[in-house]
């Protein structure tokens, strides 16, 4: 079950007598529970309810994102409420989401009658709001002629686009926010509809991100426009201002929902590779075999410069990089101390401490490599590097070195 849980100041909604806690004007703590079956405001008391002497007002939950967009406004009763029309640039077509569907279009409606605070007892603190539904309808205008009635997935709105040419528009999404979950490579990231409402295909965020640009952007990294580049053709443009190469841009074709611009990296990407080490480690972990300490320490241990073992390697698979390090952006160096068998086997490994599984990693990697027989059992060192790296320097560095 998803549950979203948002504590939030009510000090302009409401006051509660009787109550403890961390709000300003009452000590009341309000939280909003969201759950696939239903939408309930719960207290942690259930004190006695009273009219603020401040100006009335409500909390409320619109579903118009990936989850729930919220909003904590406060709502004058005489306030008016409306399917606002998202317009193109030159004004000559519109369209409106009905989230309110029973708002009028182009019309408003008071805050009192469609979120319930004309009510004499106020809020109803227990009730239960049934989920909305799947779709919502987009009503397409030219100045104020309905052209078309669209129904759209809920889920996939975060914002509308409108065409100057009126064949299309877009609905686009951002990358999560507060009231919403985390968008992943699989979630819809742009659909485009022509007028008549028939659908031209939709673009998943890893489309036209890849996962680590994903994660890395924020929802106030990027925008989105819509653009008339000629008679034939028109785009829509996800547009990345402060990308760390400078300001980057991805096209979307409107008339075929292709990207016209090749999915590129906008962050260097983590990558794990292997070098020759500078010199040997200070200090390793001890290794958990009994027979690989005695070996480390045996006198008639032969020792293989790092650069020529490096290089004496047939097989050298690099390790992953494990996922709790990407979360939490963590880039170091691992030395691995390797002894191989005569037939050029990995049969001990000890390697340097580094936190979040990297030196696990590297272990791991380090024994599944292959070396050309030396002529007896040596040891050697292997670096292996988990860091960004953009994606030009990484071909190069695959290209350069002989045990990729």
């Amino acid at each position: 079950m998803l549950i979203l849980n948002l504590t939030i100041d009510v000090t302009e909604t409401i006051e509660y007598a009787g109550a403890t806690g961390s709000d300003r004007s009452s000590g009341q703590t309000v939280k909003l529970i969201a759950t696939k079956r239903s939408i309930r405001t719960r207290r942690v008391k259930k004190p006695r309810l009273r009219r603020s002497r401040r100006r009335p007002a409500s909390i409320a939950l619109f579903a118009t994102s990936e989850i729930f967009a919220c909003s904590a406004k406060s709502w004058d009763p005489n306030e008016l409420v409306e399917n606002a029309p998202v317009y193109s640039t030159n004004l000559r077509f519109c369209v409106i989401v009905r989230w309110y569907d029973e708002i009028a279009d182009f019309k408003g409606e008071r805050a009192g009658k469609v979120f319930g605070l004309d009510r004499p007892d106020g809020l109803d603190d227990d009730r239960d709001v049934p989920l909305p539904p799947p779709t919502v309808t987009a009503a397409f205008y030219e100045g104020r002629r309905l052209i078309a009635e669209i129904p759209i997935d809920r889920i996939k709105v975060g914002e509308v686009l409108v065409a100057d040419s009126g064949r299309y528009f877009a609905v686009v999404r951002g990358l999560g926010g507060v009231c919403t979950g985390r968008t992943t490579e699989r979630d819809s990231f742009v659909t485009i509809y022509q007028a008549d409402g028939r659908r031209v295909g939709t673009l998943t965020a890893g489309d036209v991100l890849n996962v680590y640009d994903i994660e890395r952007l924020s929802p106030f990294d990027i925008n989105w426009e819509l653009r008339h580049e000629s008679e034939e053709r028109e785009v829509v443009v996800l547009s990345i201002p402060n990308a760390p190469k400078g300001k980057q841009e991805l096209r979307v074709d409107l008339a075929t929902a292709v990207m016209l611009d090749l999915r590129r990296e906008i962050f260097p990407s983590p990558h794990a590779y292997a070098t020759a080490a500078a010199g040997p480690a200070g200090s390793y972990e001890t290794p958990s075999s009994p027979d690989c300490v005695a070996a480390y320490d045996a006198a008639n241990l032969v020792r293989v410069d790092s650069s020529r073992f490096v290089a004496q390697a047939v097989q050298a698979p690099a390790p992953e990089l494990p996922r709790v390090a990407l979360l939490v952006r963590m880039r170091a160096s691992v030395v691995v101390d390797v002894i191989v068998s005569e037939s050029g086997d990995v049969i001990c490994t000890r390697s340097t401490a580094k936190p979040f599984g990297l030196s696990a990693a590297a272990v791991e990697a380090a024994k599944r490599w292959k070396f050309r027989p030396f002529g007896g059992r040596v040891a050697g060192e292997i670096l292996f590097r988990f860091e960004d790296v953009d994606e030009e320097s990484w071909h190069d560095l695959v290209r350069r070195s002989p045990y990729h």
